[in-house]
């Protein structure tokens, strides 16, 4: 048998099972000696050291472990010895209790009857019993009672006492009804939840969890969850800074690289908050872990697609480049020889068909460096120039390039130009030519048998 006098309750083994139990003194005046009431509290401390656990918070103040726990002896002396702890609890004294039945002054509206009357029955078969039972002070406010009674025989075989034991354990029920909420909500839960001590060792995890990773709570007991499903391509260094975060006092929240007990990879976030005590110190650790292993494959993919759209983007870079240089060569041959003509004095009917062969030349190249400019636009590496150059000739040339498409489709097309515009203006004359071009090219592509203007 031992004994912790900072709770007042003892333990006794019975095999390989350990009991809590509680016990009191009454000294019965009428006859020489006493009776000592001793009574297991086994499930009631379980339940106490359970929500301590999970909570993180002090046990309840149930009265199992109190010293003054009251007596109700249907002895007279004893009765007087324990009217003052009885009145503690029921706020009645001796003068409401004596000749009256207990039930009949501590029921209530919500009392459950059926109780009371099965508990009398059995005394009427000189059995004792146990019940809790939710029952009423003297001032009607409500309080939870478990009265352990028990029936003393004459030597006839008939009743001559009965001895009670009444405890106040609303505190007790209200810690149970917590309980069963707060596990509720945890056992319903999708987010696993480990609780740990102030070393970070598990001492409780609810069922999300064990499905998540595969393993019991009799596996992660006094463990580090960390050090269970931790794998050669975890990032450990992670792992010990939250831990020192947590040593310290400060939440954290990781995303590691983990191995279920069937050997499958899996990327957990772990968010873990530290439970401070009231002097300060810590106490418990509260994680909630997430099985994120979709989204990180679905971030992988992102990437490689990117890094793939970079390799596909180079290489079409590239490709225009050794293309356009390929096509300019010729072309620029052309467009030389077409200077060269022009030079030689060529006669006044072919002076016209060769300023439109040197400007239609000087166009193709333009779309060519436009094909390289949309490459630079996607890669965002395009820049605009600022030089000098002759608005009312480059308006003069694109008219007379587009005419010929022009009169095909039955139009005209005309050139309105303001006389007040300065002759050399700064800008990029190839981005503007570009602009121009697009326009009137639709507005011809889209007019028949009309007139298309081009006003500067």
């Amino acid at each position: 048998v031992t004994y912790n006098p900072e709770t007042g309750v003892g333990f006794v083994s019975k095999g390989d099972v350990q009991l809590a139990f509680g016990w009191n003194n009454a000294a019965l005046q009428k006859n020489a000696g006493g009776v000592t009431f001793t009574y297991n509290v086994t499930e009631s401390y379980s339940v106490e050291c359970e929500w301590e656990t999970v909570t993180g918070g002090p046990k309840s103040k149930t009265v199992y472990h109190e010293i003054t726990v009251p007596k109700h002896v249907n002895i007279t002396s004893a009765i007087a010895a324990d009217a003052r702890m009885r009145n503690q609890i029921t706020g009645f004294n001796l003068t409401d209790l004596q000749g009256k039945p207990l039930g009949d002054l501590i029921s209530g509206p919500d009392t459950d009857w059926s109780l009371i009357e099965n508990a009398r029955a059995l005394t009427q078969q000189k059995q004792s019993f146990t019940v809790d039972l939710l029952a009423y002070r003297k001032d009607k406010t409500p309080i939870w009672l478990s009265i352990y009674n028990t029936v003393v025989l004459d030597d006839d075989g008939k009743v001559e006492t009965e001895v009670e034991i009444i405890l106040d354990i609303t505190e007790k029920i209200k810690a149970q009804e917590e309980l069963q909420v707060l596990s509720l909500v945890a056992s319903k839960s999708n987010t696993g939840v480990t609780i740990a001590n102030e070393k970070g060792e598990i001492t409780w995890v609810n069922k999300a969890l064990e499905e998540l990773t595969g393993y019991s709570l009799t596996e992660l007991k006094g463990k580090m969850l960390g050090d269970v499903l931790s794998t050669t391509e975890t990032n450990k260094e992670i792992i010990f800074e939250a831990r020192n975060k947590a040593f310290n006092k400060q939440g954290s929240t990781i995303e590691v690289l983990a191995l279920k007990k069937d050997g499958t990879p899996i990327w957990l976030s772990a968010a873990n908050t530290p439970i401070i005590n009231t002097n300060g110190q810590l106490e418990r650790q509260v994680e909630l872990i997430v099985d994120i292993t979709q989204r990180k494959q679905v971030e992988k993919e992102m990437v490689e697609a990117r890094e793939q759209a970079i390799q596909l983007s180079e290489a079409k870079e590239m490709f225009l480049s050794v293309m356009s240089h390929e096509i300019r060569t010729p072309l620029n041959a052309v467009i030389g020889m077409t200077h060269l003509l022009l030079e030689n004095e060529p006669k006044p009917s072919q002076v016209d068909d060769l300023n439109i062969l040197k400007f239609s030349g000087e166009n193709l190249l333009n779309i060519i460096n436009d094909i390289l400019d949309f490459t630079k636009i996607e890669t965002g590496n395009l820049q605009l120039e600022s030089i000098p150059f002759d608005l009312h000739t480059l308006c003069v040339d694109i008219i007379n390039s587009l005419q010929i498409n022009a009169n095909k489709r039955g139009n005209t097309l005309n050139l309105i130009y303001d006389d007040r515009i300065p002759a050399q203006l700064l800008g990029d004359k190839t981005r503007l030519y570009q602009i121009l071009m697009n326009l009137l090219g639709n507005a011809i592509k889209f007019t028949d048998n009309g007139k298309v203007d081009l006003l500067v």
